[in-house]
This record gives structure tokens, C-alpha cells and sequence, in this order.
């Protein structure tokens, strides 16, 4: 194929056919340009993609940056409040890297593997992260692989990044300059190759000039900054949203506007709940 071609022709190809719903069109396109060595967009990206309904032009701009960023190994910080599809922009990034197994192996990497801070203690999250070997500490039965190495050639998600311990702050600004860890209760080095993607609530900003997040380990992760609006900054998605959630063609969109969102998806998809069950979300 000639070294001319233009790309962007085939990514934009791939975006049309999974809106038009042709996915299995997309998935050959994909694989016939990825044989070539040449990226033609993800159509894993646009199905995730397509989660997130909206006509805000913010947000239909970030979808156009999700789809710049998809082919990079740059670390992504994913700003936003809770519940405005923090998570659905994450795994749109993870795009086509896998899971899969390389010719002649059958060791699968490429996984998007999660991690949500503020569930863990500092002692669970480094046992989570870095894995552990048999008789590490008390009930720990057997070695454990950690969440860091089990991202290998895949995507590492740290949601609300901004409630991560100090301490576990400094163990993993190590790892991403090292590119290397040692499992709980051990003292060898393995290898870890992993694209972090943070996603937080909170200004990191803020806490950089509070001292309660690392500024190195701010500018670490946040090659690129995305940002999600919440839905009380997207009145026109709303309805849309409503309807989408529903299935149906009318939604009492008056009723709604009364209600005191949070400015999440999760609080309207229950509004929407009691509406189809009830006939009302009052």
C-alpha cells in the first residue's frame, strides 16, 4: 500500500460504519489496515463511544480527542464529577489493544485492568497493585500476581486517583520511572509495560498546592487532560439521555427540570427508573 495514504480516511471509514451499526464491516476494515501495520481507528473506541450520548459540542469535541489519543502509550488524566462517564471515556481509550495472545505464546496481555482507590486501605492497594508471594504476611495462601503487572501491553485504570495514599503516591511515581516492581514479601524486579489512565472527582491541582498530591507524580500521569461535564452543564442531553435510557419516544422532560440532579447519568437513570415503573419521577 502507499506510504501516502491518508489515514484518517480509513479512522473516519471505521467511525461511519459502527454508527451506521455495519460493526462486523468496521472489524474487517479494522484488521485489514491493522495486517498492513497501519491504525484505522478502534471499533472497540467508537462502541464505547456511542455509550456516551450527547450533542454538547464539548463533548462531542472530546470524543474527537479520544479518538486522537487512542493509537499513544501517553498516560490520559480523565477529569470529571462522579458519574459522568469517567469510566465509559477509559475503556473507549483502551480501544482494540486486546486482551489477545501473541503468535506462539499463550500468555494473554493487552487486558484493561481497573482499580478503585478509595475501596482499598494503603496495605490492600500495594498487595492490589504490586501482588504478593506466598507467606508475604498473614492470609496471604499463595503468590498473587498485582493489577501492575497484569496490565502488561494493556491499559492500567486508577479511578479517583485523587484519594490514593501518599505513600502509594511515591511507590507508583517509582514504578512509572522505572518501569519495574517487586511483589510484596519479595525481592525480585519484574518488568511491567503498561498505558495508565487516572480519572478523578477532584482538583489535582488543588492538592498539589496543599501537599496532599505529589507534583511529579501530577505531571506523570497527565500527559493529556480530559475533561467530562456533568449532565447540569448539558441541558440538551438530558432529554436525549432520558429518552435513550427509556426507550421511549416522549419523556416528561418538565417533570425533570424540578428535580435537583447531581449532574450525573447514575441519578437520572434512576429518575428514568421510576418513571417507566411508577409513570413519574415526582
Amino acid at each position: 500500500m502507499e506510504h501516502n495514504i491518508d489515514i484518517s480516511h480509513y479512522t473516519s471509514a471505521v467511525t461511519q460504519l459502527v454508527e451506521q451499526g455495519c460493526v462486523e464491516q468496521a472489524v474487517e476494515l479494522e484488521s485489514k489496515m491493522m495486517a498492513k501495520g497501519l491504525y484505522a481507528g478502534s471499533v472497540k473506541t467508537e462502541l464505547e463511544l456511542d455509550k456516551f450520548i450527547t450533542v454538547d459540542n464539548d463533548m462531542l469535541e472530546l470524543k474527537r480527542h479520544v479518538r486522537t489519543l487512542v493509537p499513544l502509550n501517553d498516560s490520559i488524566l480523565i477529569c470529571g464529577e462522579t458519574g459522568t462517564g469517567k469510566e465509559i471515556i477509559a475503556k473507549a481509550l483502551h480501544g482494540s489493544r486486546g486482551p489477545h495472545k501473541p503468535d506462539g505464546t499463550n500468555i494473554e496481555i493487552g487486558r484493561f485492568v481497573s482499580i478503585n482507590c478509595p475501596a482499598l486501605s494503603v496495605d490492600l492497594m500495594f498487595s492490589e497493585l504490586f501482588g504478593h508471594i506466598k507467606g508475604a504476611f498473614t492470609g496471604a495462601i499463595e503468590d498473587k500476581i498485582g493489577k501492575l503487572q497484569y496490565a502488561y501491553k494493556g491499559t492500567l485504570f486508577i479511578d479517583e486517583v485523587g484519594d490514593m495514599p501518599f505513600a502509594m503516591q511515591s511507590a507508583l511515581l517509582r514504578v512509572l520511572q522505572e518501569r519495574k516492581i517487586i511483589k510484596v514479601g519479595d525481592n525480585k524486579e519484574i518488568d511491567v509495560d503498561f498505558r495508565l489512565v487516572c480519572a478523578t472527582n477532584k482538583d489535582l491541582n488543588d492538592m498539589v498546592k496543599h501537599d496532599s498530591f505529589r507534583e511529579d507524580l501530577y505531571y506523570r500521569i497527565s500527559t493529556f487532560e480530559l475533561y467530562t461535564k456533568p449532565l447540569r452543564d448539558r441541558l440538551d442531553d438530558i432529554e436525549l439521555i432520558a429518552k435513550h435510557l427509556s426507550g421511549k419516544k416522549h419523556f416528561p422532560i418538565e417533570q425533570l427540570s424540578e428535580q435537583k440532579l447531581k449532574g450525573n447519568v447514575r441519578e437520572l437513570e434512576r429518575l428514568v427508573k421510576r418513571y417507566c415503573v411508577l409513570g413519574s419521577i415526582k
